[in-house]
This record gives C-alpha cells, sequence and structure tokens, in this order.
C-alpha cells in the first residue's frame, strides 16, 4: 500500500474545570479536606457528605410535595376505579338487557294476543274469556240496565 497522508482531527477543547464547592463548615473546624478519589483522610468523609446533603434540603417543602403527591396518585387511583366500575356495569346492563328484551316482548306480544281474543277458559263450566274492552263495555252495559230497572 502507498503512504497515504492521515488527516488527523485536532483534539477537542478541554472542558473548563468545575467550580470549586464553598468549604465544608466541618473543613472551618479543622478537619481535612477530602484526598483525590474522594476520601477524607480521617475516614468520615461519606458521613460528612451525608450530613451536608440533609442540611442543604428544604425538609418542609419536601414533605408537603410528597404529601401532595401521594393524595394526587390516591385520588387518580380512585377515579380510574369509578370510571372503570361505572363503565363495567353499563356494559353489564346492556349485556342482560338485551338479551332479555326480545324475551319480554315475545311474552308481552302473547299475553296482548290472549287478551285480546274470545276464547274457552273452561268448556264444562262454559266460562269464555273475552277482551277487557269488550268486557268493559259489557259491564257498563249491564250496570245501566240494572239501575234503570231499579228506578
Amino acid at each position: 500500500m502507498e503512504n497515504q497522508p492521515h488527516h488527523e482531527k485536532p483534539p477537542p477543547p478541554e472542558a473548563p474545570p468545575p467550580p470549586e464547592a464553598p468549604p465544608a463548615p466541618e473543613a472551618a473546624h479543622g478537619a481535612t479536606s477530602p484526598q483525590p478519589g474522594g476520601h477524607a483522610d480521617d475516614g468520615h468523609g461519606g458521613e460528612q457528605a451525608m450530613a451536608s446533603f440533609g442540611r442543604d434540603m428544604n425538609m418542609p417543602l419536601l414533605v408537603v410535595v410528597s404529601i401532595c403527591s401521594v393524595i394526587v396518585v390516591f385520588v387518580v387511583i380512585v377515579l380510574i376505579q369509578v370510571l372503570y366500575y361505572d363503565q363495567q356495569q353499563r356494559q353489564d346492563e346492556a349485556k342482560i338487557y338485551d338479551r332479555i328484551q326480545p324475551e319480554v316482548e315475545e311474552a308481552r306480544r302473547v299475553q296482548n294476543q290472549r287478551l285480546n281474543q274470545v276464547r274457552w277458559v273452561d268448556p264444562d263450566a262454559e266460562k269464555v274469556s273475552i277482551p277487557i274492552d269488550r268486557a268493559m263495555r259489557l259491564f257498563v252495559e249491564d250496570e245501566t240496565r240494572r239501575r234503570a230497572q231499579s228506578d
């Protein structure tokens, strides 16, 4: 192969160093600063970091936000359950009424047919079923005749 010149990219510019953190309160009282690698030379570097972490937080605000978050999640869960059960009830009712409705309509049709026809109920006792409208007219006519005869 031939020797071709390599086009190398220049190295990226270095990132600026992070700003120096203010000294921890313990440093003012003679505590030593952490050594490279994040460990203090007295062996308590992790405890110091955790101690300062708790002091830097706004605990009342954190408690309020946490409680509000729990309440919002609870309300959302309850609303989802209410919507789910309402929809389930509507579907169940639709299934039941859709299935029963044709049966009810058929029963009403048969009943209306039986009520509106003349038929023998008991031929031996000479009992006849007649439509209710006709029965009411006959009853009124009989009562009218009976009152006319008694006057």
